[in-house]
């Protein structure tokens, strides 16, 4: 029996079949609340990067030989290796963090980032071949979570439509902004699978049926961030599509106003109108002694109060004695003594965690795809980093699990294989 697996070893068929299983669990896990299967996944990219499985009875698990080999042309490959770095700057910071249990949390959270992407740079060639079928994956799991969400909605409509109007969320399988998300980027992919030219009836009916399921669970959960996704994401890929396909600055505006009147449509739904007046009433709370009670209004004090921590110290960030701690200081000094809320701003919270390292790193993110030629003609690319810097923003998806797992999924899937020339830019290379 050999025990090593030669540095040019071929990926067998069980490996693949092992890393769509593994990837699939991830996409799956950003749709319900499942921390085994999720955990499981993570060690499983360790295995499949340090293993080569085959359907062999001599040998059938072999370590590789060339896993280091691997890392290194990972991390010479910046348009990959600077996808992960995030991990990286936040467990450098431990050399001057105040509260090294926190910074831990979140290297644990954001090393997903580092694997997916390193795993991913391995096999994205063989990835390419069967880049469709994880796009269809993606669609599928939340495409269920969707038909779950619409069925509670209109069987509790009356209650849900009074939930809304007091500021509340309604019940999704993940927190609603992560659920949200992930229906928009579906609704995304599901767009751009109905764009192939080589796609049967079935599965274009299947996929438009995807598609209005996202949309529709979208506006009745209410969630403005995914609203915003949604129409942006699907606008993007719309002016992509028509000056590949058309070459017609009117086709283009023709597009843009469909999408408005889309648009406009959906605001005259009562779930997305009772969502809209409680905003402006909540904004509206910012000064208020009750503000901590209302969603937005509670969003800009934590900001205020992660700028000053960054003013203190821009460099370092909230290094003497951790951010919660310093955040529970400034909200103090603010009259807001008995509770705090995190920074809701990836760039604000990681330049505040551990100073301008964690916000370079968060801009490495965006800026590692651009470092590839050509990198724009890529299906959905610039789509999703799009979305993801403006998700940035509003929320920290790099601080929980679904917004690392769903970022970094589908920025490597749009990456994997060659650049796709001028004569197929709107096919899936």
């Amino acid at each position: 029996m050999r025990l090593l697996a030669p540095i040019h070893h071929p990926v067998s068929r069980l490996q693949l079949v092992l890393l769509g299983l593994v990837v699939a669990t991830l996409l799956w896990t950003c749709a319900v609340l499942a921390r085994t299967p999720a955990a499981i996944a993570s060690i499983g990219l360790g295995v499949l990067w340090l293993f080569r499985f085959e359907w062999s009875t001599s040998s059938p698990v072999r370590l590789h030989s060339g896993a280091l080999h691997q890392a290194k042309a990972y991390f010479a490959r910046l348009d990959y290796s600077l996808l992960g770095v995030l991990p990286i700057a936040y467990g450098v910071s431990l050399l001057w963090a105040g509260d090294p249990s926190f910074t831990l949390k979140h290297i644990r959270i954001t090393l997903t980032l580092l694997s997916v992407s390193g795993v991913l740079f391995v096999y994205r060639n063989h990835i390419a071949h069967y880049r469709q079928w994880a796009w269809w994956t993606l669609v599928a799991f939340a495409s269920v979570g969707a038909l779950g969400c619409i069925v509670y909605f209109y069987a509790n409509e009356t209650a849900l439509i009074h939930l809304l109007g007091t500021g509340s969320a309604v019940p999704t399988p993940r927190a609603h902004v992560r659920t949200a998300t992930l229906f928009a980027f579906a609704g995304l992919a599901a767009t751009h699978l109905l764009a192939q030219r080589n796609l049967g009836f079935g599965l274009r009916v299947l996929a438009g049926l995807a598609l209005l399921l996202n949309v529709l669970a979208i506006h009745v959960i209410a969630v403005r961030t995914g609203v915003v996704l949604l129409y942006l994401g699907i606008s993007l890929y719309a002016v992509r599509w028509v000056i590949n396909r058309l070459r017609s600055r009117q086709a283009v505006a023709a597009v843009l106003v469909l999408i408005a009147c889309a648009l406009l449509a959906a605001t005259q739904l009562p779930s997305v109108q009772r969502k809209w007046a409680y905003t402006k009433y909540d904004f509206e709370q910012r000064h208020s002694p009750e503000a901590l009670r209302y969603s937005d209004a509670s969003r800009v004090i934590s900001l205020e109060a992660a700028l000053t921590i960054i003013q203190d110290d821009a460099l370092l960030g909230a290094h003497e004695r951790g951010l919660r701690e310093e955040m529970r200081a400034a909200y103090a000094k603010t009259g807001f003594a008995e509770a705090y809320l995190l920074p809701t701003n990836q760039y604000l919270f990681s330049w505040a965690l551990c100073g301008v390292l964690g916000l370079l790193a968060v801009l490495a993110f965006f800026i590692a795809p651009m470092l590839e030629t050509g990198w724009w003609r890529r299906p959905l690319l610039l789509e999703y980093l799009v979305l993801i810097a403006l998700l940035c923003l509003v929320e920290t998806p790099f601080a929980n699990d679904v917004g690392v797992a769903l970022s970094v999924l589908v920025v490597c899937f749009a990456k994997a294989g060659p650049v796709p020339n001028s004569t197929n830019r709107s096919r899936d290379a």
